[in-house]
């Protein structure tokens, strides 16, 4: 199979070994982030304000997040002003909407602390990202090694083009995605298992078929496989669903996923599939609608609209979707002996 960008099989046939990289690498991450100050204080300022709860893991991630991306896209000083500014770049991009809205509650808590607290918990959140940088590397670089190559090879040609930012972003928010599916999964798994419907999310690259040949048709929320294709694994997942209680969908596209209708909490529960750098984005965005999420990454990138030219079809690793669909609140998608 082609590699276009990051791929969980690394240098293997399978992603068995990922799902074991990346549950360590998470753990490692989260003990590294065990006595970080300023989390408790700001559940509190939170929970004072009445904004929705995340939990302290979430905010940790947030904080790591905070310093990965003010590595990449901020500058070098460290204070109120550009940390207002990197969230305003951020908005303005388009690309990251859900993690510019929750840099913004860090802000408005910031912004009561004097200037040197600022500056020191600013500078702690890029001490940590350096670190995480160089750990991710190590850890989980060999399923992201041909990154560099498609930002290098595609630079011009992605010149002016709408997805120019998605499509250039950097190794290491490859690796903070991957942390980050990691850390929402264990979050909001309880909250998930609760709910009384479960739906599972495709894209539209996972179809064997091209859009003329396939048969699914469209629904309100998305595309609805029709079994036209025994060889496809969109069809398999549908199959299992049918059998299993749960509805299957079929996405065009991630910006759409959700669309705009807002759940009752508890109600919905979902599985989002998904390339990695849809996530961070997509777990918030789901919450932010009142669904409860788990997520699945496929396997490699491929789909027609950013990575590939002619498109490739993708795939995920069912035993991890199986995983995360068995109802049993003793279980857990971190369990790495039945994930892959």
């Amino acid at each position: 199979m082609e590699t276009v960008t990051y791929s969980l099989y690394g240098d293997g046939s399978d992603s068995h070994r990922y799902y074991d990289d990346a549950v360590a690498f998470t753990e490692e991450v989260m003990n590294k982030m065990s006595e970080e100050d300023g989390i408790e204080e700001f559940s509190r300022y939170v929970a004072d304000r009445n904004l929705k709860s995340m939990g302290a893991e979430i905010y940790k991630l947030e904080l790591l997040m905070i310093g990965v991306l003010w590595r990449v896209y901020g500058n070098i000083e460290y204070n109120l002003d550009s940390f207002r500014k990197l969230i305003g770049w951020l908005q303005a991009s388009g690309e990251f909407e859900q993690e510019s809205q929750r840099m913004t509650i860090w802000y408005d808590f910031l912004k009561g602390k004097p200037r040197r607290e600022v500056e020191h918990r600013l500078s702690k959140a890029i001490k940590l990202a350096e670190w995480f940088d160089k750990r991710s590397e190590e850890t989980l670089g060999r399923y992201t090694l041909h990154v560099n190559s498609f930002i290098d090879g595609n630079r011009e040609s992605l010149k002016g083009k709408e997805n120019l930012i998605f499509c250039m972003r950097e190794r290491v928010e490859y690796h903070l995605n991957m942390v980050g599916a990691e850390i929402m999964n264990r979050v909001f798994r309880s909250a998930f298992l609760e709910t009384k419907e479960k739906k599972v999310f495709l894209p539209i690259c996972m179809r064997l078929k091209s859009n003329e040949a396939c048969s699914a048709v469209p629904m309100e929320q998305g595309l609805v496989c029709r079994g036209c294709s025994k060889d496809c694994q969109v069809n398999t997942i549908t199959t299992m669903g049918k059998e299993q209680g749960y509805k299957v969908l079929i996405i065009p596209h991630a910006s759409t996923a959700f669309g705009q209708q807002h759940m009752a909490e508890g109600e919905v529960g979902i599985i989002g599939v998904a390339c990695v750098l849809n996530l961070i984005s997509g777990g918030y965005k789901a919450k932010e609608l009142g669904y409860e999420p788990q997520c699945v990454l496929l396997n490699y990138a491929g789909c027609i609209k950013h990575w590939h030219q002619t498109g490739i079809v993708t795939s995920l690793a069912l035993e991890r979707l199986q995983n995360l669909l068995q109802f049993d609140p003793a279980g857990s998608p971190s369990d790495h002996t039945s994930t892959s």
